[in-house]
C-alpha cells in the first residue's frame, strides 16, 4: 500500500505541487519531499472498545490538522493496523489538489498500484497522463482573459448583481457574531420507487434528475422561509474535456443559481425555470468563483458566507474500483464536526436509489430540526412526483403523524365557569371572604365588603344613566382606590368600562371616547375640565356628597352574561388610528381559572398592579386577585419606574404575585445576585418584549417557589393567548418561547396560504378558541 501511495503521488504532479499565477504564467511554490511514507500506527492490542474509540478520534484529528501550503505535504496517509487482517487508511488531501471526482480517479488508481505490486511487479502499471495540471493551469489562465472573460462576467453581473437577499431560514439559535464552523451530519435515504418517479419526471419535461432535485429544495427553502428569491451554491465538476477526466486535481467550480419562486407556480413552471438557469449557468461556468466574488464585491457580513449560504450536490462522479483479489475495500464514513455553510445538501447516486446527506452548522440547527428537514424534503418529493401540475405553496410536506401531532398541540381544553361574569365571581368571593383586604393604595385600605358596596351604590347610579349591557363607560382618572370600585361600579351595572389614561395626550383621549360612542366618564375633580362634555355625562366620582351616596349597597342585576363586553382596550395605534378591542367576560374568566390552576392565589396574597390601566396585562393583574380572595396592591407613580423603587415596594408589601416590565428583569436579577433582600413572590408574570430565558431562571432559582410565567398574546385577544413557565434547571441560552396556547385556546402556525407549517418553521400565528375577543369598535357601530 505504500508503494501505491508514492506511485500515486510520483505519478499526479498535482498531489505534490501548488500553482500560482505571475504576470500571467503559472509557477511552483510548492514541492512536496517524494521520499515521505506511508506512517503506520498499531492499534491491534488495544481492548475493542478503546481500539474503536481510538481509531475515530485520531481519524477526527488527521481531519482537522492544517494543511501548510508553504511547505507541504498536500497529501498525508496513515494506515492504522486493526486486527492482523484489517486495516484502517486514513488518506487527507488538501481542496487545493483535489474534488470529489479526483477521489474515484485515487482509488481506482490505488487499486490497480496495489494489484501489481501484489503480483510482484516492480513497475508502475499506468500508463503515462497525456497531461498535468500544470498544463491545464497554463491553458486556462490564457484562455480565461479579454473578450471570453468579459463576456463570462458579463452574464453573472446581470444574474447576481445589486444587492442580493440573505437566506432567512428559521434557526435553533442565534446567529453568532462570528463562525465557529462547528457542524454534524444527519443522513436519510430515498428508496427506489420515488427515485425512479423521480427520474422519469425529469426526463419527461427534458431535465435532469439533478436539475428535479434543485427544484424541490429550492421549494424545501422557499416553504421553509417563505423567500421568493433564493440563492443556491452548487458544485460542478469543471471537466469540459475528455484529456482531463483522469487527471487528479481541482477542476471543481462553484455556480451560483439564483431561482425565482414567485407568481405562485405549479411545480413544472418551477422546474422549467430552475432548468434554464442550470443551462446558463453551464455555460459561463468557466468563472473561478473567487474571482466572480472579487468582481461582484457582494456585501459582506463576518457571520455568513458571500452570495449564497447553503450549498447543493448531486454526486455522480466515477467510483473507485473496490474489488482487489485478496482484499477488501470498503469505504468509512466520517463526521468531521465542521460545517463550510449553514446547510449542505448531498445526494448520491446510489444504485437504484439516493442516499442523502445535510451537513449543518450547529451554531444555528440542533440535529431534531435537520432530521425533520430530511423528512419533509422526502415528504415534499413524494408530493411533486404524485402530481406535477400543484402550485409550490399548495404542497402539503407534514406527514399524516406529523400534522396530527401539530394539530394535537395546538388546543388544550380547560374546565372553567363559562356562563360567570367578572363581576359574579367577585360578588361570590365577598361573601366567602367580606372582611378580607381587597385594595391597598398607600394608606387607603378597602376590604372585600366595603370595595363591594362602593361599587354597588355607583352601579345603582349609572343604570339610571343609561349603562347597560355592553355600553362602554369611560375611566379617565390617576391610580387610586377609586379606579377600582369605577371599575366593579361599570361592570355590576353591565357595562364595559373604557379605561382612559390621563398621561394620554387630549386627542386621543378625544378620538377614543368618540370611537367608542361612551355616554358617560368617571373621573375626578382635577380631571373634569380635560373632557369635553359635549354629548356625555361626566361624573366625578370623589366629589362631595355625590347623587350615589343614597343607593342601595346590594348587589344588583347587571343583565349581562359571560358573552359580554367587560373591556374596551385600544390599540397603541402605531400601523394607523387606534383600534378598540372588544372583551368579553368569558375569555377573561377562562385565562384567570387557567392561571389560578397553574399557580393559585388565596387570601393573604398580594397583587401588585404596576399596569397602565391602559394596558390589558392590568386585568390580569386586578382581578387574579379579587376573584380569589387576594388583595390588590396599587404601585403609585412614585414607586412604578424606578427599578430600585420598584423592588423595594414589592419587597415591603409582601407582594406575591406580580408582572414585571421588561426592561426592570435585568435589574431584579442583578438585585437578587447582590443579596439585598428577600422576595416573597411566587407567581411571576413577563412578556411584552424577547426576555433570556436563562435570566429568567436565574431569578427563579434565587426565589425559593417562585413559578415565572412568560406570556404572549395581540391585543385582539385576552391578555395573553400562550404561556410558557421557566424551567430553572433546563432553561436554555436563547429567547424565552412564547410556549403553549393557554386554556380553551387554539393556535396554529400558517403560511400565506393558509396551510400547517411543521414544528421549528416560522408561520403567521392564527388564534382561535374562548380567548379571541368580539371585534373591534367600529363593528359595534
Amino acid at each position: 500500500m505504500a508503494k501505491s501511495f508514492r506511485a500515486l503521488v510520483e505519478r499526479h504532479e498535482s498531489l505534490r505541487t501548488v500553482f500560482v499565477s505571475e504576470e500571467g504564467q503559472p509557477i511552483q511554490i510548492i514541492q512536496s519531499d517524494l521520499t515521505l511514507e506511508m506512517s503506520t500506527l498499531d492499534l491491534q492490542d488495544l481492548p475493542e472498545q478503546t481500539r474503536e474509540e481510538q481509531m475515530k478520534a485520531l481519524a477526527i484529528e488527521e481531519a482537522r490538522k492544517p494543511f501548510d501550503l508553504a511547505q507541504g505535504p498536500l497529501v498525508r496517509a496513515t494506515l492504522l493496523r486493526i486486527r492482523p487482517d484489517e486495516h484502517l487508511l486514513l488518506l487527507t488531501m488538501h481542496h487545493i489538489v483535489t474534488d470529489e471526482w479526483s477521489m474515484g480517479i485515487l482509488v481506482d488508481e490505488m487499486v490497480e498500484l496495489y494489484r501489481g505490486y501484489a503480483a510482484g511487479s516492480a513497475e508502475q502499471q499506468l500508463p503515462a497522463l497525456p497531461l498535468q495540471y500544470v498544463d491545464y493551469s497554463a491553458w486556462q489562465r490564457e484562455w480565461l482573459q479579454g473578450d471570453v472573460l468579459q463576456g463570462q462576467l458579463q452574464y453573472w453581473k446581470q444574474k447576481l448583481g445589486g444587492k442580493l437577499p440573505l437566506l432567512q431560514l428559521p434557526t435553533d439559535y442565534p446567529r453568532p457574531d462570528l463562525p465557529t464552523l462547528r457542524g454534524a451530519q444527519t443522513n436519510f435515504s430515498l428508496d427506489s420507487g420515488l427515485t425512479e418517479k423521480l427520474s422519469a419526471l425529469s426526463s419527461a419535461e427534458g431535465a435532469t434528475l439533478y436539475m428535479t432535485l434543485l427544484s424541490a429544495f429550492n421549494l424545501l427553502l422557499h416553504r421553509y422561509s417563505g423567500q421568493e428569491d433564493i440563492l443556491i451554491g452548487s458544485p460542478i465538476a469543471g471537466r469540459m474535456r475528455e484529456e482531463l477526466e483522469g487527471m487528479i486535481g481541482l477542476f471543481v467550480n462553484t455556480l451560483v443559481l439564483r431561482t425565482d419562486l414567485s407568481g405562485a407556480p405549479t411545480f413544472r413552471e418551477l422546474l422549467a425555470r430552475v432548468r434554464q438557469t442550470a443551462l446558463e449557468a453551464y455555460v459561463h461556468q468557466e468563472v473561478p468563483f473567487e474571482k466572480l466574488v472579487e468582481v461582484l464585491q457582494p456585501e459582506r457580513n463576518l457571520n455568513q458566507s458571500p452570495l449564497f449560504q447553503v450549498m447543493f450536490t448531486l454526486q455522480n462522479a466515477p467510483k473507485g474500483k473496490l474489488d482487489v483479489q485478496g482484499l477488501t475495500l470498503t469505504p468509512e464514513p466520517l463526521e468531521s464536526g465542521t460545517a463550510k455553510f449553514d446547510l449542505t445538501l448531498t445526494l448520491v447516486e446510489d444504485g437504484d436509489r439516493l442516499q442523502a446527506e445535510f451537513e449543518y452548522s450547529t451554531d444555528l440547527f440542533a440535529a431534531k430540526t435537520i432530521e425533520r428537514m430530511g423528512v419533509h424534503f422526502c415528504n415534499l418529493l413524494a408530493a411533486i412526483v404524485s402530481d406535477p401540475d400543484q402550485r409550490i405553496d399548495e404542497f402539503a410536506f407534514l406527514s399524516e403523524a406529523e400534522r396530527l401531532a401539530v394539530l394535537a398541540g395546538s388546543y388544550r381544553a380547560g374546565d372553567y365557569e363559562r356562563e360567570a361574569t367578572l363581576h359574579s365571581l367577585f360578588e361570590r368571593q365577598v361573601a366567602k371572604t367580606p372582611d378580607a383586604t381587597a385594595v391597598v393604595y398607600e394608606d387607603q385600605v378597602l376590604t372585600y365588603r366595603e370595595l363591594n358596596e362602593q361599587a354597588n351604590r355607583l352601579a345603582h347610579h349609572l343604570q339610571t344613566l343609561g349603562a347597560g349591557p355592553d355600553v362602554p363607560i369611560g375611566i379617565f382618572m390617576e391610580r387610586s382606590h377609586e379606579w377600582l370600585v369605577s371599575i366593579l361600579a361599570v361592570l355590576k351595572a353591565g357595562g364595559a368600562y373604557l379605561p382612559l389614561d390621563p398621561t394620554y395626550p387630549n386627542e386621543r383621549l378625544q378620538f377614543m371616547l368618540e370611537d367608542a360612542q361612551a355616554p358617560v366618564v368617571l373621573t375626578k375633580s382635577a380631571l373634569t375640565e380635560r373632557l369635553s362634555a359635549a354629548g356625555r355625562q361626566v361624573l366625578a366620582v370623589d366629589q362631595a356628597n355625590p347623587a350615589w351616596s343614597g343607593c342601595s349597597a346590594a348587589d344588583l342585576d347587571a343583565g349581562t352574561d359571560s358573552t359580554g363586553l367587560a373591556y374596551i382596550i385600544y390599540t397603541s395605534g402605531t400601523t394607523g388610528k387606534p383600534k378598540g378591542v372588544l372583551v368579553p367576560h368569558r375569555g377573561v374568566v377562562s385565562l384567570l381559572t387557567d392561571m389560578h390552576n397553574r399557580k393559585p392565589l388565596q387570601v393573604g396574597d398580594r397583587s401588585s398592579v404596576w399596569t397602565s390601566f391602559g394596558f390589558d396585562v392590568s386585568v390580569y393583574e386586578m382581578f387574579t386577585a379579587l376573584l380569589y380572595g387576594a388583595a390588590v396592591c396599587l404601585a403609585s407613580d412614585e414607586v412604578r419606574y424606578d427599578s430600585e423603587t420598584f423592588i423595594g415596594w414589592l419587597v415591603e408589601q409582601e407582594i406575591t404575585s406580580a408582572y414585571l416590565p421588561p426592561y426592570m428583569v435585568k435589574d431584579l436579577a442583578s438585585w437578587l445576585e447582590a443579596g439585598n433582600g428577600t422576595l416573597s413572590l411566587h407567581r411571576l408574570l413577563v412578556g411584552v418584549e424577547p426576555l433570556s430565558e436563562k435570566l429568567l431562571a436565574t431569578i427563579a432559582k434565587r426565589v425559593p417557589g417562585l413559578a415565572i410565567f412568560n406570556g404572549y398574546g395581540p391585543t385582539e385577544t385576552t391578555i395573553f393567548a400562550t404561556a410558557y413557565q421557566i424551567d430553572p434547571e433546563h432553561a436554555e441560552e436563547r429567547q424565552t418561547p412564547i410556549g403553549k396556547p393557554m386554556a380553551n385556546t387554539a393556535i396554529y402556525l400558517l403560511d400565506a396560504h393558509g396551510q400547517l407549517v411543521p414544528n421549528g418553521i416560522a408561520g403567521e400565528l392564527c388564534i382561535g378558541g374562548d380567548l379571541v375577543v368580539r371585534g373591534r369598535s367600529e363593528e359595534r357601530r
